[in-house]
């Protein structure tokens, strides 16, 4: 799918900040509190890379915008080692946007144990499976059914397992 009619589908509105988004990444701080950008991109798949990096290599120019809205959870060794595993599994994986897993309305196919060989992800799909895998997202909604705006305040996501979200930030680098 050319890159300029999926960012024609997938962009909406993030809430309060109201920025035009079309990707979404998680963000995440490791036990040695190093800060990574996870995500899926057409060009790298499913990729991690140091937020330092991020930022002083200019890797943010390929956005728009960037709206940061914290997660509060739990982060104790169960969902750390869940996540661990996860990432573990999905890194290097492809990325995949396809109309036939967009209608896909109800899969249980979200565990560590099951991510299939040749598995993509969409990157609201990466962030909804991830979130999904800690119980934050139903189990039996399929992740292809989140998009990038799914998670911005105007959806109002309910999570479970004491998840919340935080308000909304727009990051300026410069």
């Amino acid at each position: 799918m050319g890159s300029k009619l999926q960012r024609l589908i997938t962009r909406s509105r993030f809430g309060r900040c109201g920025q035009h988004v079309d990707h979404v990444a998680m963000l995440l701080r490791c036990k040695s509190q190093r800060v990574v950008f996870v995500d899926a991109t057409a060009n790298d798949g499913v990729a991690l890379c140091d937020w330092k990096d991020f930022s002083r290599k200019g890797y943010y120019r390929c956005y728009d915008k960037i709206v940061y809205r914290p997660l509060q959870f739990a982060r104790n060794y169960a969902n750390q080692s869940l996540l661990e595993s996860f990432l573990k599994k999905v890194l290097g994986k492809r990325y995949k946007l396809s109309p036939l897993r967009m209608m896909q309305k109800y899969s249980n196919l979200d565990s560590v144990t099951n991510i299939a060989e040749n598995k993509g992800y969409f990157c609201s799909e990466l962030v909804g499976s991830a979130f999904k895998l800690l119980g934050f997202l139903p189990k039996n909604i399929s992740s292809a059914q989140y998009w990038p705006g799914s998670f911005s305040a105007e959806e109002k996501m309910v999570l479970g397992s004491g998840a919340a979200f935080g308000d909304e930030y727009l990051i300026e680098f410069e």
